[in-house]
């Protein structure tokens, strides 16, 4: 996603509504600079416009109705509102993924 230069995007894109989820585990998020790099890649999408979603495995597993709830609510925020000028591209796995 090229959310206004912001890089990689969220683990699951919802475009129409501008929405985020990102699986936030302790594999890919654990150390000071895997933090820091989520912290600023959330920063570039809210300036955007977009809404993130942080949500942990375990949080997804022990209440996945909550969870669903939180995502519908953003998509109806984010579909009530003018579509954001964000154009998506497709990254290096997602390419592969497709061949």
């Amino acid at each position: 996603m090229g959310a206004g230069g912001s890089g990689s995007g969220g683990d699951a894109w919802w475009q129409a509504a501008g929405v985020a989820g990102e699986v936030d585990s302790r594999e890919w998020h654990l150390s000071p600079e895997d933090w820091d790099r989520t912290r600023r890649r959330h920063d570039r999408m809210a300036a955007a416009g977009i809404i993130v979603l942080h949500f942990s495995p375990s949080q997804i597993r022990r209440e996945p109705a909550e969870v669903t709830q939180i995502i519908k609510g953003a998509l109806e925020r984010g579909l009530r509102r003018p579509a954001l000028p964000i154009r998506t591209i497709a990254c290096q796995t997602s390419v592969a993924a497709k061949a």
